[in-house]
C-alpha cells in the first residue's frame, strides 16, 4: 500500500464531492495506512524476537517511515523540506549515498522512496506538495470557531 497514490486516487476522483467528505476520505485513509503500517511494524518486531532473517531491515524501514509521517502530521516537518535535502544531481546523489551507506543521506533517501516509489524524480516535487497541502488542510489547519449567538446583542444597538 502507497499512501502517496491512494491520497492522489481519491483527489483525482473527487470531482463533484463536498470538500468535507472528500477530506474525510483522506484523513480516513491517512488514518487507516497508520494502523496498517503499525501492524507491519508489530509483525516485524514479533519476526525479529523470533530470530527473522530480514525482519530486522523491514522493522528498521517500518519505524524509519513511521517516523517522518509522524513528524509530517504533526507539522514539525513537510515531505517538501525532506526533499530539499536530497541533491538533484544523479551522479552528486549516487556519489553521497555511496560516501556512507546506511549513513543519515542514505535513510532519508531510501524513507522518502517508500513514500513515492516508483515516481519520476521531476514529478516527486508535485507529489510532495499534493501530500503537504493535503495534510495541511486536514490535520494542520485550526479549525473554524462558531460564533457564539448572543440573545442581548440587539438591546446594546437600542
Amino acid at each position: 500500500m502507497n499512501l502517496v497514490n491512494c491520497l492522489n486516487g481519491i483527489l483525482e476522483c473527487s470531482e463533484g464531492m463536498k470538500p468535507g467528505t472528500r477530506d474525510k476520505a483522506l484523513k480516513e485513509t491517512i488514518e487507516y495506512y497508520k494502523c496498517w503500517q503499525q501492524q507491519l511494524l508489530d509483525y516485524a518486531r514479533e519476526d525479529y524476537r523470533k530470530g527473522g532473517s530480514y525482519s530486522e531491515y523491514h522493522m528498521r524501514s517500518l519505524e524509519l517511515e513511521q517516523s517522518l509521517l509522524k513528524k509530517v502530521l504533526k507539522g514539525e516537518t513537510t515531505f517538501q523540506h525532506e526533499l530539499s535535502k536530497i541533491i538533484k544531481d544523479p551522479n552528486e546523489h549516487t556519489k553521497k549515498i555511496e560516501e556512507s551507506p546506511g549513513g543519515e543521506y542514505w535513510i532519508l533517501n531510501w524513507t522518502l522512496n517508500q513514500f513515492f516509489p516508483g515516481i519520476f524524480f521531476d514529478e516527486i516535487e508535485d507529489y510532495a506538495k499534493m501530500m503537504d497541502e493535503t495534510i495541511a488542510r486536514i490535520y494542520l489547519s485550526k479549525p473554524k470557531k462558531k460564533r457564539k449567538h448572543n440573545p442581548e446583542a440587539w438591546r446594546e444597538i437600542l
